[in-house]
């Protein structure tokens, strides 16, 4: 056994392919009265698209709707995309803060700001002798110095502003290429209590009856609390083993959605179209690239059957599950499961999941 295989597997990658179904966008992209989808060009022509944001957005509002403490959520009638916080981003608090980064450019200064305004009067920065017109001379109300106070703990509870993701995704492509389909619409002309136009309208939208791939990965070492972030908060050694355990639990609960995922598209996604995996390729590895198509369901991953086949990549590392095995034969079933390095084959994707999410020692 070479170096390379005896490192810890903490690499996590996988290959999603969704069920067949039309897609349509809706309240999305306008041109004229036609809603278009997104594209992207390819050699056998324009492929249709879901956005990683689009993806992320719906894995994240499904943590929360599991009960984890989630920090951020979208808000809906603001005019405008808009998103609320919570607190002040804490991946040791929030499961969304952990899994999918954050970015808070104003924490420094605010930090400087509220310590400053919560200095006595007379050492505040600008005090001058008889003047009194400042504001921010004025000594603070009880209430106001609880208010400031408890937004310094928030800054505080966690040193850094940014933080990346730790679930890395791609954009959702579409198997088939767009043959430019359309259906016709017309929403009606509203009376009553309020209305929205003065008519009704014609509207068309660009149809696609495809199934979509994308794909995801992972570094477990993500989960571990950075030795500065331990020194910073003064954590106790169990302290940090209960924050690193529930990086693991949260990121088997992440897995988990992945495996049930739905909605994709906000509210774009009025018709039901489910991302959740028919088929799923699954690699838990040292090593830090995938090393095969990630989008390669285009060919039903054959390239890499046939490398496992030949023992071009270890065996044990790979876990395929759902209509990638139910359509395999037998004979090959069998040659990919001999010898004490098998492929894990599931008829189900879930299964595929469970088990790779014990395997890296994730549970509970």
């Amino acid at each position: 056994m070479n170096a390379q295989q005896q490192k810890t597997r903490n690499n996590i990658f996988g290959s999603v392919l969704t069920a067949e179904a039309p897609s349509s966008n809706y309240r999305g992209g306008v041109e004229g009265n036609l809603n278009v989808l997104q594209k992207l060009r390819y050699e056998d022509g324009e492929h249709t698209i879901f956005s990683a944001e689009s993806i992320r957005n719906r894995l994240r509002d499904m943590l929360r709707e599991d009960g984890f403490l989630s920090n951020r959520s979208r808000l809906t009638s603001q005019g405008q995309l808009t998103v609320r916080y919570e607190s002040y981003p804490n991946p040791l608090m929030y499961i969304d803060d952990l899994l999918f980064g954050f970015l808070a450019l104003n924490k420094p200064n605010d930090l400087k700001s509220i310590e400053e305004k919560l200095k006595p009067k007379s050492t505040r920065k600008g005090n001058k002798a008889g003047d009194s017109s400042d504001d921010s001379k004025k000594e603070l109300s009880d209430e106001e110095k609880n208010a400031l106070q408890e937004q310094l703990r928030q800054i505080k509870a966690f040193p850094e502003f940014q933080r990346d993701s730790i679930l890395r995704i791609n954009y959702a492509v579409s198997l088939k290429p767009f043959k430019h389909d359309k259906s016709l619409h017309q929403s009606p002309m509203l009376v009553g209590a309020f209305k929205n136009s003065d008519s009704s309208a014609i509207t068309q939208r660009e149809v696609h009856v495809s199934p979509y791939q994308y794909p995801f990965g992972l570094n477990l070492n993500d989960l571990l609390v950075p030795d500065h972030i331990y020194k910073a908060l003064n954590l106790e050694d169990q302290q940090k083993q209960e924050y690193e355990q529930n990086g693991k639990l949260w990121t088997a609960a992440l897995l988990k959605a992945i495996g049930e995922l739905n909605g994709v598209g906000g509210n774009h996604a009025r018709a039901m179209f489910p991302f959740s995996p028919v088929s799923i390729v699954l690699r838990l590895t040292s090593r830090r690239t995938p090393d095969f198509d990630i989008y390669g369901f285009k060919t039903s991953h054959s390239e890499l059957l046939d490398d496992l086949l030949h023992n071009r990549l270890p065996r044990d590392e790979f876990y395929l599950g759902g209509n990638i095995v139910k359509k395999m034969d037998d004979e090959f079933k069998t040659a990919l499961t001999q010898g004490d390095k098998p492929v894990k084959l599931f008829e189900m994707s879930k299964d595929a999941i469970d088990t790779l999410i014990r395997d890296a020692g994730l549970e509970a």
